[in-house]
């Protein structure tokens, strides 16, 4: 069974499978903003045993603005591991045995009801299956799981962004010793114990 989501239905209905608690509460987002994360999910997750986000954090993310280096620290004070995958597109949140699956980022415009404070998002819910169940352990596979090392680096690299390198914002780029962190790889899995 599935049904579609748009506008207040998108966190009506993130509301009431977070209420329902589960097993796991895992966000996959390209653009995590910290107001957005600690309104939605942060501190609501205290039912689920497993919570992680897992977000793309690209340099250029952080730079413009998209993501920011907040939503680490709330994460980390609620309970929740946190990833970086530098090729994350999709929006999907596990919550317990079901799925959203659609356009809205971990934003406040990809939460919000309407225009104009919000973008025009849809999502659709659907039952955790054995496809999905194997596209979250493909993601988290190729993500790399934050620690201190490689966010005191992220940081630095981004604090040497000038406003010349946001002009040119395609060519902004992790240091290689960020690049080198990023590359290590944590062997875990969603349905496996880890």
């Amino acid at each position: 069974m599935s049904e579609v989501l748009y506008g207040d239905g998108i966190a009506t209905k993130t509301d009431e499978l977070i209420n329902g608690g589960g097993q796991q509460l895992w966000l996959f987002s390209a653009f995590c903003r910290a107001d957005a994360f600690q309104r939605w999910f942060a501190s609501k997750g205290n039912a689920f045993p497993d919570k992680r986000l897992i977000v793309r954090w690209q340099l250029g993310d952080l730079a413009t603005g998209a993501s920011d280096l907040e939503s680490y620290s709330i994460a980390c004070k609620n309970g929740w591991r946190f990833y970086i995958n530098q090729h994350l597109h999709a929006k999907a949140f596990l919550i317990g045995d079901e799925a959203l699956i659609g356009s809205a980022n971990l934003t406040r415009r990809g939460f919000a009801s309407e225009p104009p404070e919000a973008n025009r998002e849809l999502m659709v819910e659907v039952n955790l299956n054995p496809v999905l169940e194997e596209w979250f352990d493909d993601i988290l596979q190729e993500s790399r799981e934050m620690d201190d090392g490689l966010f005191a680096s992220i940081q630095s690299d981004l604090e040497k962004i000038t406003l010349e390198d946001l002009r040119e914002i395609k060519k902004i780029a992790y240091s290689s010793e960020t690049m080198q962190l990023l590359a290590e790889r944590t062997k875990c899995s969603l349905f496996t114990k880890d």
